[in-house]
């Protein structure tokens, strides 16, 4: 009994390891649609939002095609440092016609400092992750947004930002759908 306790102990730890050694890689390709969001929003808080740096780190958390569109050269920063700039608000005042820079990923002039995962909607191979986001405009202001994911084999990416509040214009539209604002800017 003594000889077979030990046996049995060393066969299930060496079955554990065998199999963590094959099973653990394919689950690390899988992600779920809030894990991906996570992941970017992650290393964008953690790059204080300046998302042209290090940028190819996050490529894998995007669809090819949104990708090519963010990376290409209508993307870089502009002259104040900012990829994009855009109107405050569609009013008739001078203040409305001054453009402002203006962060996609937290739909605010302002960089966000942290975010909340909120509710998932998966409907067949797309997802829907609302986030919410605290801004770094010193008063506590709060963004909020939903990222569509499309699913690619095991793993979901990134495909568009639907903005829940339409503060800034671009000529003159609400900037609400980031892909039909990537493609008038690159118009």
């Amino acid at each position: 009994m003594k000889l077979r306790t030990p046996f049995v102990s060393v066969l299930v730890l060496a079955t554990l390891a065998f199999h963590s050694a094959f099973a653990v890689p394919a689950r690390a390709q899988e992600s779920t649609p809030a894990k991906t969001v996570a992941a970017f929003y992650d290393w964008y808080v953690a790059h204080d939002g300046r998302f042209q740096k290090n940028w190819a780190q996050v490529r894998n958390l995007f669809n090819p095609e949104l990708w090519d569109a963010i990376d290409g050269e209508d993307f870089k920063a502009g002259p104040n440092g900012a990829a994009f700039e855009v109107l405050p608000c569609n009013q008739t005042s001078a203040a409305c016609k001054t453009p402002v820079a203006y962060d996609p990923f937290a739909n605010s002039r302002w960089a966000a400092t942290s975010f909340t995962i909120g509710r998932t909607k998966i409907d067949g191979s797309q997802a829907k992750v609302h986030v919410t986001l605290v801004l770094a405009n010193g008063k506590g202001g709060k963004s909020h947004l939903s990222m569509i994911l499309k699913r690619d084999g095991a793993r979901y990416v990134i495909s568009n930002m639907l903005y829940d509040e339409a503060r800034y214009y671009y000529p003159e539209r609400p900037i609400t759908n980031f892909n039909t604002f990537l493609s008038a800017w690159v118009c």
